[in-house]
C-alpha cells in the first residue's frame, strides 16, 4: 500500500508568514535558531515544523539587567533589525566645564552670570558691559560699585593724620612683567608697611591692594591741606 504525504520543503520565513499568525509558542520546542539566522533570512519552515526553536531563543536579546544612564554616564543603545534592543552600556562623561589658564589670548571675553546662589548652573547670562582679557588681566566694566552700607560696618572712625600717612606712600610708574604693558599704582609690599589692613596675600603669597581704601585717606588728606590753606590766608 502507498501512502501519499507532502513533506516541508526548505522555504524562507516570510514576514507575512509571521504577521499572519502561522508560527505559534505550540511549534516553538527546541533549540537551533539564533539571532543572526533570524537577521539573514535563513529562518526556514521546516526549522519550526520539526521543533528547532525555543521561545528562548527568540526573546534572548543579550541585554542584562541593570542601571543604565546618571549623572556620569550615558545610556548607549544599540537596537537591532527587528527592532529589539540587543545592547545597552553606560558612556562616562565628565560634567560641567573643563578649566585651564588663560594667560596669553588677546580676546575680550564676555564673563558668565547667573541669577541663582545655589542648584545647578543651567543658564548664563554674558553682558557688552563687563570683559576680562586674558593677556592683560583687564577686566573691563561700565560701572564698579564697592558694598559700602553702613549695616555692614562697626568700629567706624574718622581718619586722623591722613597726610602724615599718605606721605608715607608713594605712587609709582611700572611696567608689567609679561604684558609689558605701562602702568602706575603702588606696590603693595610698600602700601603693607603703612596700611598693612589694605593689602591682602593668597595662598600662593601674592599680594593685592585694595584701592578703594586709599581713596578715604586721600580725602581726609585734601580735607586737612584745605584747613591749613584756610588758616594761612587768615594770618595774611
Amino acid at each position: 500500500m502507498a501512502y501519499i504525504g507532502v513533506f516541508p520543503t526548505a522555504s524562507p520565513l516570510t514576514s507575512a508568514q509571521l504577521a499572519d499568525n502561522i508560527i505559534t509558542t505550540a511549534k516553538i520546542i527546541d533549540s537551533s535558531i539564533t539571532s543572526s539566522k533570524i537577521a539573514d533570512g535563513t529562518v526556514i519552515a521546516a526549522d519550526i515544523l520539526d521543533h528547532t526553536v525555543t521561545t528562548q531563543k527568540l526573546s534572548n536579546t543579550g541585554v542584562t539587567s541593570g542601571v543604565f544612564g546618571n549623572a556620569s554616564a550615558i545610556p548607549s543603545i544599540t537596537v537591532g533589525l527587528d527592532g529589539r534592543i540587543t545592547a545597552l552600556s553606560n558612556t562616562s562623561f565628565n560634567a560641567g566645564a573643563t578649566l585651564s589658564i588663560d594667560e596669553t589670548t588677546n580676546v575680550e571675553y564676555r564673563i558668565g552670570m547667573a541669577n541663582a546662589t545655589t542648584g545647578a548652573w543651567s543658564e548664563a547670562y554674558v553682558s557688552a558691559n563687563i570683559t576680562y582679557n586674558p593677556s592683560t588681566g583687564t577686566l573691563t566694566v561700565l560701572n564698579f560699585n564697592n558694598i559700602s552700607d553702613e549695616n555692614y560696618k562697626k568700629d567706624v572712625a574718622t581718619i586722623q593724620n591722613a597726610t602724615e600717612t599718605v606721605n608715607q606712600i608713594s605712587g609709582v610708574e611700572f611696567t608689567w612683567i609679561g604684558s609689558e604693558r605701562k602702568s602706575a599704582g603702588f606696590i603693595a609690599q610698600r602700601i603693607e608697611e603703612v596700611l598693612p589692613h589694605l593689602v591682602n596675600t593668597n595662598a600662593e603669597g601674592m599680594k593685592s591692594v585694595n584701592y578703594s581704601g586709599i581713596i578715604a585717606y586721600l580725602v581726609e588728606t585734601v580735607k586737612e591741606l584745605d584747613q591749613r590753606v584756610k588758616a594761612l590766608e587768615a594770618k595774611g
